[in-house]
């Protein structure tokens, strides 16, 4: 068996059903992703880069203006190639415009779930009393989830909702 050779950049590739290239509207950069990225302590470039990517990933999504519509989009990429790490700057970016849930739907394998869910906790600093996020792992329609759920959207919480591939 030959192992394949993981590329020394980052390699993510977007698909998008429906509207490859177009992008429908343009994301702000706010708070959080900013916070986000000084957070990430990354070097100027790569915080651009970092930035630039999840402003594409999102602009390609239905704008949280509009209240309806449905449209799937997929982020893939090698092994330690970014993927938590632009997925958690896109969750951050979704905040500062104004999306209320974020689901991510990854692992699979229990170890490999909690350890995208809880890195994506640590980098949006979700345990901290001042932050706006609720998070669910693997939620459940039980009636404390459900009760969570309608105090953060009475609130100006962001909910984040990790889910596991295999649940």
């Amino acid at each position: 068996m030959t192992k394949r050779p993981i590329p020394d950049s980052e390699m993510i590739e977007i698909i998008q059903s429906g509207q490859h290239e177009n992008t429908r509207w343009t994301p702000s950069v706010g708070p959080e992703t900013l916070a986000l990225l000084e957070h990430l302590k990354l070097p100027e470039q790569n915080k651009t880069t970092l930035q630039n990517e999840a402003v594409s990933v999102l602009s390609r999504c239905i704008p949280p203006s509009i209240s309806s519509g449905q449209d799937t989009g997929l982020v893939i990429g090698y092994v330690q190639s970014g993927k938590t790490m632009s997925f958690t700057t896109v969750a951050a970016l979704a905040r500062d415009n104004g999306y209320r849930l974020i689901i991510v739907i990854t692992g699979t394998t229990v170890n490999l779930f909690k350890q995208s869910s809880d890195r994506l906790q640590r980098d949006l600093r979700i345990p901290r009393a001042d932050r706006k996020w609720q998070f669910f792992s693997n939620p459940k329609a039980k009636p404390e989830i459900r009760q969570r759920i309608s105090v953060a959207l009475e609130s100006d919480e962001s909910m984040v909702a990790s889910e596991s591939k295999r649940s």
